[in-house]
């Protein structure tokens, strides 16, 4: 009987210690700074590396469009896009094909270049560096 309620004391205690640290992970977790509305325009890959060469975020009649370009040439059209602010998520989606990319997103403090880091493991996609293009 003693060493159930050992056991049951443990498995209590160790059940607390896990919550107090998830609480603490969640504290330390550093939240979303980049605004959906920043990544709205044209941006050009700024080092050797990265999934796109130059690929534009916009919203029309209420519709998220994804476009890019390779070499100067159309490589996705029409394709379509969302964002999850609260965990800077990038989801980019091909118009006519089964094409998707995920990526985090993170943005220096002048919103002028973008990191799109892949989440889909193996994918293909690399992390890359991208400069906002001129208006």
């Amino acid at each position: 009987m003693t060493r159930f309620f050992l056991s049951a004391a443990l498995m209590f205690s160790l059940a607390a210690c896990s919550a107090e640290q998830a609480s603490a992970t969640a504290a330390q977790a550093p939240a979303c700074d980049v605004a959906e509305a920043a990544l709205i325009g044209d941006w050009q890959r700024s080092g050797d590396a990265g999934t796109f060469e130059q690929f534009s975020l916009a919203t029309q009649n209420g519709e998220r469009r994804f476009d890019s370009w390779l070499h100067e040439r159309p490589e996705v059209s029409g394709g379509s896009w969302t964002y999850q602010a609260d965990d800077c998520r990038l989801a980019l989606n091909g118009a006519d094909s089964n094409l998707a990319w995920h990526f985090k997103v993170s943005a220096d403090e002048a919103g002028k270049q973008i990191t799109l880091s892949p989440l889909d493991a193996g994918s293909g996609t690399v992390d890359g560096s991208y400069q906002r293009l001129a208006d």
